[in-house]
């Protein structure tokens, strides 16, 4: 985890593109009628200040960020089908480091489709895109909330398709095929390449309890650049298979929780794996709580590597126009050279001044404690404040 210059020209003239085009899009009209598709163009403005704008353990580097991120999202639905598309940016601006690249930073992508031929039968997929210039917005697990490991600023991208198959076999009785294919690219060290195939099953035991159970099997392909004597094409895999059991059960009418145990197996070795959730809502918000111990791959980093993570969600709604969410998190990611853990705390306002304009204010603190053979009890410490105005076009 070497600090990794990012230096380009800056191109101002970007961010000015970005704010026209999502102006525009932002024009009163876009929305379609009565013909099942929705269009929602939104444009969000916030000034940021990061005290460790490069994640170095020493010497750190703050920045005053201006951010522009013009979205859109397309939705359709109507009788048996429903799909939804979403993408934007982040155009920034730094008032005071000319190392970093002012411009078009970041790009996300989502979408999922869902088919029902029949009253027993779900086709569907979902797709995930993301091109950033810090690896930490690539989360630790593709597709989960879980925060990615600060690696510095380089270039990154990771495309996700999840192609399913829902059944019903029975009243009670209901399944799920899958096969996750992910590609990371972190530009001139690693490329990544995880293909997961699983199935789900879920069996009603009563009105409140549902048993459920699984297998899935994970194959993971490196292709380092830097190639070593070794290695000398720079390609390793491993491969592992997961069979787990669990319940779920509603504690109350507004409390529900969830357990799975099972053994995973890999070179003829076998590891825990745990998970357990709590979902409770309340009059004013919702409280989660999760733990998982699996196994992942870090982008960035070759070999499967066992993870643990302690996440929670708080959320408070006060009348119809403040919500404050507070989101503490821990991972702890076990390698090879040693362990990395992650400690975040998130919280976010939100203040709705109409049906349009909202009002945004968030912290978030990172802190990193790393211990390898290499690097022994350095920090990555980090904080980042930001304030901002959202305008989204409301039907």
């Amino acid at each position: 985890m070497n600090h990794m210059n990012y230096t380009k020209p800056r191109n101002t003239r970007n961010v000015l593109m970005c704010l026209s085009a999502a102006i525009s899009l932002a024009a009163p009209g876009t929305l379609i009628a009565d013909s099942g598709y929705k269009l929602k163009p939104s444009i969000s403005a916030f000034a940021i200040h990061d005290d460790n704008v490069f994640y170095t353990y020493h010497d750190k580097q703050s920045a005053s960020i201006i951010r522009l991120t013009p979205s859109i999202e397309i939705e359709y639905e109507k009788q048996n089908l429903m799909w939804n598309a979403v993408y934007r940016i982040d155009a920034e601006e730094y008032t005071n480091i000319r190392t970093i690249d002012s411009g078009i930073v970041r790009r996300f992508a989502d979408a999922s489709v869902e088919y029902l031929p029949t009253s027993r039968l779900t086709l569907g997929a979902d797709l995930g895109y993301t091109k950033t210039d810090t690896p930490a917005d690539l989360s630790l697990v593709p597709g989960e909330s879980t925060p990615g490991l600060l690696l510095g600023r380089i270039n990154a991208e990771r495309l996700t398709a999840t192609p399913y198959i829902d059944y019903r076999l029975s009243p009670r009785i209901k399944g799920r095929l899958s096969y996750t294919h992910t590609e990371d690219n972190i530009s001139d060290v690693l490329e990544t390449d995880i293909r997961r195939a699983a199935i789900d099953m879920e069996h009603m035991l009563t009105p409140a309890t549902t048993m459920v159970y699984g297998y899935f099997y994970r194959n993971v392909q490196y292709d380092e650049v830097a190639s070593s004597p070794s290695n000398p094409d720079g390609q390793t895999s491993d491969s592992s298979g997961t069979t787990w059991l669990g319940l779920s059960h509603q504690l109350t009418p507004t409390t529900n929780t969830t357990v799975r145990a099972g053994v995973r197996s890999a070179d003829g070795s076998s590891a825990p794996y745990w998970m357990f959730s709590v979902q409770r809502e309340y009059q004013a918000g919702e409280i989660n709580i999760g733990f998982e111990r699996n196994e992942t791959t870090a982008p960035g980093t070759t070999g499967s590597q066992e993870f643990e993570t302690l996440t929670a969600s708080i959320s408070y709604r006060s009348g119809l126009n403040w919500l404050v969410t507070v989101t503490p998190s821990y991972a702890k990611v076990t390698q090879r050279s040693g362990e990395q853990k992650v400690y975040r705390l998130s919280v976010e306002a939100t203040y709705r001044i109409s049906n349009s304009w909202f009002l945004t204010a968030s912290y978030e603190r990172n802190y990193q404690p790393v211990d390898f053979a290499e690097i022994t009890d350095e920090v990555i410490d980090r904080n980042v404040g930001i304030v901002g105005i959202t305008y989204a076009l409301s039907n």
